[in-house]
């Protein structure tokens, strides 16, 4: 995001001075310093759900960015917690929550990731929402990155489903990618963990060299500029 395109945010919200509210689990600092510049002199902050972010704002008009990859359980969750009388709030939308931005975050991993095997693995939902990683999957694949698989710890597609495709593919080594906005205790246990259980110690002992990545999607600048980019979109339907 260009200076003149953040001087151009700033002043035509001048007027108002709103709050911006990232709700999200995890360490939000990195995308909270970004957004103060970006919108300074506003107030930033972050909480783990709407309903305590927003009884810490103390401004009239609150800016809702959902730190979520998925319109799932969380965003709707998040949506009924932002009613809140006396106060404006504009919401912003997750991640992945349209193919412009499913095309957009590929276009990240692909140019990170360019060249390698690679396995990501989400958090996994019931919702229908899942049906983002299916479309991820197949950009991924389309837009540069041949010899990406994608998997998740709940739902589908499982391990054993992935594990099937990886076999069959005769691949002898690839890196192991969360896709989970921050690097929590799902990272640090369900995919790279050392238990038995982990999808780490699963695919080694499948005879893969396995090498993880311990990253969230926060970590990739280019996410980070996305979500910001999110408030922007819902400033400019506010108007």
């Amino acid at each position: 995001m260009g200076n003149t395109e953040k001087n151009n945010i700033q002043a035509r919200l001048s007027k108002d001075r709103p709050a911006v509210l990232f709700v999200g689990f995890g360490s939000l600092a990195a995308l909270a310093r970004e957004a103060a510049e970006v919108f300074a002199g506003y107030d930033i902050v972050t909480a783990k759900t709407a309903a305590e972010g927003l009884r810490r704002t103390k401004t009239q008009t609150v800016f809702v960015q959902p730190v979520l990859l998925l319109p799932g359980v969380e965003y709707e969750k998040l949506r009924e917690e932002s009613a809140c009388p006396g106060k404006q709030v504009v919401i912003g939308k997750p991640l992945l929550a349209s193919p412009v931005q499913v095309r957009a975050l590929a276009g990240i991993l692909c140019k990170e990731y360019t060249g390698e095997t690679v396995l990501f693995v989400g958090h996994g939902t019931a919702h229908p929402a899942s049906a983002f990683y299916g479309e991820l999957a197949q950009t991924l694949r389309k837009n540069g990155l041949p010899r990406s698989f994608l998997g998740v710890l709940e739902g589908e597609p499982d391990f054993e489903a992935v594990a099937e495709k990886l076999s069959r593919s005769g691949i002898e080594k690839l890196l192991l990618v969360p896709l989970m906005l921050t690097a929590g205790m799902h990272v640090r246990e369900g995919i790279l963990g050392e238990s038995a259980a982990s999808w780490f110690s699963r695919l080694t002992r499948m005879g893969l060299r396995v090498t993880g990545v311990e990253r969230g999607l926060l970590d990739y600048p280019g996410v980070r500029q996305m979500l910001l980019g999110s408030i922007v979109h819902a400033l400019a339907e506010a108007e």
